[in-house]
């Protein structure tokens, strides 16, 4: 067991050592002044407390209602995918007891869900990701991934959305548009990051038209493929098992189901998406602690603590 709590220890902070490294949303509010006040993120240690805890998860279950009201209005599906390297000798506490609350919510909302660790959590995490560097996909990992994926996409092959817009935003994904540049994220792994004139993580532009089923990937690092170029990514090899629909990849460190809501009603929908594939895990439900909100979200520092988040805070880093 105590193995076990080594592994697992050093895979969480190989995972998200680097989430800070390379922001492009909101580099801007690392310095802000609630960051510089509450400058710790807690993770397994909301799962501790379980007042604090249950706060969390209403947060998370409203904010998935929310995700499906938009979603739905569009005409365009929403299914919900568990999916995290955290599985195996890496699970940790929030994915262990995070997993049957999130099955728990989908059941109720009514949304379909799909567990995509039940085959990888027998793998070799040093085959699958990145480690001892980084606990993200490997290039091996992330053909898994699409691997899974695909057996997903499929169920939907016939699905349309009905909205049209006649007037849609330069922007439709998380990133800077345009962009082609090499990322290591601090840990010696190089990798090139190119985005397209919507500011999705692809090598080539939407047209104006939409002409094939296009699936939408809403998630955190774990579909936005970090320290992978663009052609090795779990959405390109999905992509090129599916030349006759077009897979749109808006994932981005550190996000979490409040920012898939506004992504989606600002940006992602005028893309008109007929799927949207949302990827979601343990760590959503202590990543809406607000501290986690204002470094990592795409809406940057804006989010106060209430007085429980504020009384958590003050007895787990501030108590001498």
């Amino acid at each position: 067991m105590k193995d076990l709590s080594i592994i697992t220890v050093f895979f969480v902070a190989a995972f998200f050592s680097s989430c800070k490294n390379e922001t492009l949303d909101v580099a801007s509010s690392a310095e802000a002044p609630l960051n510089k006040q509450y400058s710790q993120i807690p993770r397994e240690e909301v799962y501790a407390d379980a007042t604090l805890l249950t706060e969390m998860q209403n947060r998370y279950k409203t904010q998935m209602s929310t995700l499906k009201t938009e979603i739905e209005k569009t005409g365009a599906k929403m299914v919900v995918t568990y999916l995290t390297p955290e599985v195996g000798n890496s699970l940790t506490t929030a994915q262990r007891q995070g997993k049957p609350f999130i099955e728990g919510v989908c059941k109720e909302l009514n949304l379909d869900y799909y567990d995509l660790t039940k085959r990888i959590k027998d793998m070799d995490a040093k085959v699958i990701t990145q480690m001892p560097k980084d606990g993200h996909w490997s290039k091996a990992g992330a053909k898994e991934v699409a691997a899974d994926l695909a057996e997903v996409v499929k169920k939907y092959d016939g699905h349309q959305s009905t909205a049209t817009y006649t007037d849609k935003p330069a922007l439709m994904g998380a990133l800077e548009p345009n962009k082609d540049e090499v990322l290591d994220g601090g840990k010696d792994l190089p990798y090139r990051l190119q985005t397209n004139a919507q500011g999705l993580r692809m090598n080539y532009n939407l047209d104006s038209e939409k002409k094939k089923q296009r699936i939408l990937l809403m998630g955190d690092s774990v579909f936005f493929f970090p320290f992978l170029d663009n052609n090795d990514m779990g959405s390109k090899v999905l992509q090129d098992m599916y030349p006759n629909k077009e897979i749109l990849n808006t994932a981005y460190w550190g996000y979490s189901i409040d920012d898939y809501v506004s992504l989606f009603t600002e940006r992602c929908k005028y893309a008109q998406p007929d799927v949207v594939i949302v990827q979601t895990s343990g760590t959503d439900i202590s990543d809406m602690f607000f501290s986690n909100r204002n470094h990592l979200s795409r809406k940057g520092a804006t989010q106060e603590p209430n007085d429980l988040e504020k009384a958590f805070y003050t007895k787990t880093y501030e108590q001498k």
